[in-house]
């Protein structure tokens, strides 16, 4: 029986697996004899070392869904912090309040010691939303201050 709006069936997928597997197999050096199959051993090569995100070591957790900080067109719109350290990353979302609202895309300004550091576009749809709502590395190591503005 072959799958809808085709004409291929499983076991027509299964056979195109087979001999595709046998393919690559002879390609790199291999054999076939009859059932039997011959694979060529490599000896395995370890991959260059990439160090990600060198010198920053997390010290303060600031989640904004977990501080219960909401930033609403009828409330709050701005919310400051301080750290000390050499980067930052803001968690949290953005969400609608009223589900059958439409998704829409809020702006947030984000200024990192008074300068903007970004204008970050937040979708409200779950779909194409924002994990981490801004972040900044490689600042020096001092105290530095972060202000949201939408």
């Amino acid at each position: 029986m072959d799958f809808k709006y085709t004409t291929i069936s499983l076991n027509d997928v299964y056979e195109m697996s087979h001999r595709h597997a046998v393919e690559m197999i002879k390609r790199n050096g291999g054999k076939e004899e009859g059932d039997i199959l011959t694979i060529l051993m490599e000896e395995p090569v370890p991959v260059r070392f990439e160090k990600g995100f060198d010198g920053h070591l997390p010290i303060q957790n600031i989640d904004l869904r977990r501080e219960d900080i909401q930033l609403t067109n009828d409330g709050k719109q701005e919310y400051e912090f301080d750290f000390k350290g050499t980067g930052f990353v803001v968690g949290g979302e953005v969400r609608k309040l009223q589900p059958e609202k439409i998704n829409i895309d809020i702006l947030m300004e984000v200024y990192v010691d008074e300068e903007l550091h970004e204008q970050a576009v937040l979708p409200t749809s779950y779909l194409t939303r924002r994990n981490e709502l801004s972040w900044k590395y490689n600042l020096a190591d001092d105290t530095h201050n972060v202000r949201l503005i939408w």
